[in-house]
């Protein structure tokens, strides 16, 4: 594999952050509540935090993990990186076209990085 010719980061959008801030917020919020307004915390309630703090602590690692994508292009090779075990090259050679296309909700059926209803 030669060196990048090309190479661009793609960051995640504004929604997808502000859901992702707006869960974490959400968490931190109720785990707050139940310290403030819940005593003698007993083991349930250690437990139920535990539960929150595992579940925003899986959330911030898939921030991390999934917060762009990397596109490069060297002198064989279209590599596409999201992530850190998702990778995909492949040879220019079998590139047969490309265009432009504007990603919208109903032709890739959600948000974020996915394949297409069409094969795309």
């Amino acid at each position: 594999m030669g060196y990048a010719k090309y190479s661009e980061w793609v960051s995640m959008g504004r929604l997808v952050k502000g859901l992702m801030l707006g869960t974490t917020i959400w968490i931190l919020v109720g785990v707050a509540l139940v310290f403030v307004f819940v005593e003698p915390l007993d083991f349930e309630e250690f437990i139920g935090i535990g539960v929150a703090l595992t579940v925003l602590v899986f959330i911030l690692l898939l921030f991390v993990n999934f917060r762009g994508i990397r596109i490069q292009i060297t002198s064989d090779k279209l590599i596409v990186s999201y992530g850190l075990l998702n990778t995909r090259s492949i040879k220019l050679a079998d590139v047969k076209s490309c265009r432009v296309v504007k990603a919208s909700f109903g032709r890739y059926a959600g948000i974020g990085i996915r394949y297409g209803l069409d094969g795309s």
